[in-house]
C-alpha cells in the first residue's frame, strides 16, 4: 500500500514489478497520484490529468456501487473514508485525490462509487493483468496543526467503511471477537488463487435460506470439473456453525478464527469426468452474537486442489446464504 506520492524511480520501478508479478497494490491519498507515473498494465492508461485533488465537506464514497467487492460487508448508509475534525482538519477541506471516471472506466476499471463526478475508491482487476490495483481517494491522510485544536490530535482517524474497505482491498478478515467468541467477521476469506482452467463447478442445497439458531442442517454438495484426474476437495463452512459428524466424507475440520471459517477436508477426491456428490450435517448457530438477533453466513464456496501449484481454486456455484435467526427471542429484564 502507497500513502503518499513522494517516491524516486527506483521505487516506481520495484512497484510495476510486484504488480506484474501478481501482486496486489493500494493507492491511497496523494499515492493516487502514482497512476500516471507507475508503467505496469493496470496502471499504464493514465496521466497527469486522470488524478485530482479536491477539498469535500468529508470524504465520502458518493453514489455507492453496492455490489462491488471494496463495498463487502458495509451498509448502503456508510460513506464517509476517515475523520476530519480529529485530525485537525476543518469541514469542506477534507482532501480526497479523485480518479477520471472515463480514464478508470478505459483502463478496465469497476469504481466503487462516484463523487464529485469522479471515482473516490475503485479496483482495475483484468483477465490480461496478473496483478490487481486498488484505489481508495482518501484513507491515511495526516494531521494538520493548522486549526486550532485544543484537545489533541490523532494520528490517524479511519472510518469503519475506511477499515472495511481496506480490509477488502488487501484480502484479509477482520475479526470482532466478544470474550473470546467471534462475534462478526468482516470481508471474505481469501482461500482460492486466479482459476488456472480447471473449469470447476457445481451447486450447494443447504436448506431454506432462513434457518433457526441450534439446529441441523443437511449440506449438500455437488463438484465437477475439467482436470484429466482426479482432485483433491475441500469446503468452507462460517466459523459460527458446528459440522456434525466426521467419516469418510468429513475427514477432517480445521477451525480458522482470523478468516472466519472452518475448513471441511472432505474423503472422496472429485474424479476425472464425473461429478462428485457429496453431504454432511452442519448445526447453525445457538445465538449470533452476544444477543440473540438474526445474522447472515455464507456457506462455501467448496474447493479443488490444482495438481500443477498445489493452490485451492474456488467452486463456481457452491456458496449458499443462510440468515440464522436466534431459537430464542431475547428476553427483557
Amino acid at each position: 500500500m502507497i500513502v503518499h506520492d513522494d517516491v524516486d524511480a527506483a521505487f516506481l520501478e520495484a512497484v510495476d514489478e510486484f504488480v506484474e508479478a501478481g501482486g496486489t497494490l493500494v493507492l491511497t491519498d496523494s499515492g493516487v497520484n502514482l497512476l500516471a507515473d507507475l508503467e505496469n498494465a493496470a496502471a499504464a492508461p493514465f496521466d497527469a490529468d486522470s488524478v485530482d485533488r479536491r477539498e469535500l465537506f468529508v470524504p465520502n464514497v458518493g453514489d455507492r456501487n453496492e455490489d462491488h467487492p471494496l463495498l463487502t460487508d458495509t451498509r448502503s448508509i456508510q460513506r464517509q473514508l476517515y475523520n476530519v475534525v480529529a485530525q485537525g482538519i476543518k469541514t469542506d477541506e477534507a482532501p480526497m485525490w479523485l480518479v477520471d471516471s472515463d480514464d478508470f472506466a478505459d483502463a478496465g476499471g469497476t469504481a466503487a462509487g462516484e463523487t464529485d463526478g469522479r471515482v473516490p475508491a475503485g479496483t482495475i482487476d483484468r483477465a490480461d493483468v496478473d496483478g490487481r490495483l486498488h484505489v481508495v481517494g482518501g484513507l491515511l491522510q495526516p494531521p494538520s496543526q493548522a486549526n486550532l485544536h485544543p484537545f489533541g490530535l490523532l494520528d490517524y482517524a479511519v472510518a469503519f467503511l475506511g477499515h472495511t474497505v481496506l480490509t477488502n482491498a488487501l484480502g484479509h478478515v477482520q475479526v470482532r471477537s466478544v470474550d473470546g467468541e467471534v462475534d462478526r467477521t468482516f470481508g471474505p476469506a481469501q482461500f482460492a488463487s486466479v482459476d488456472p482452467g480447471l473449469g470447476a463447478t457445481g451447486d450447494r442445497d443447504a436448506g431454506s435460506t432462513v434457518q433457526i439458531g441450534d439446529d441441523t442442517v443437511r449440506n449438500r454438495v455437488t463438484v465437477s470439473h475439467e482436470a484429466d484426474e482426479a482432485l483433491a476437495v475441500r469446503d468452507l463452512v462460517p466459523y459460527e456453525y458446528d459440522v456434525a459428524e466426521t467419516g469418510e466424507t468429513v475427514v477432517d475440520v480445521e477451525p480458522r478464527r482470523d478468516d472466519g471459517v472452518k475448513v471441511v477436508s472432505i474423503g472422496p477426491d472429485a474424479p476425472a469426468g464425473e461429478t462428485l456428490e457429496f453431504d454432511y450435517l452442519v448445526e447453525t448457530p445457538a445465538s449470533v452474537g452476544t444477543q440473540r438477533r438474526s445474522g447472515t453466513y455464507d456457506l462455501g464456496p467448496a474447493q479443488v486442489r490444482d495438481p500443477d501449484d498445489g493452490e485451492w481454486v474456488d467452486v463456481d456455484g457452491t456458496v449458499q446464504t443462510q440468515v440464522v435467526v436466534a431459537a430464542e427471542p431475547l428476553q427483557n429484564d
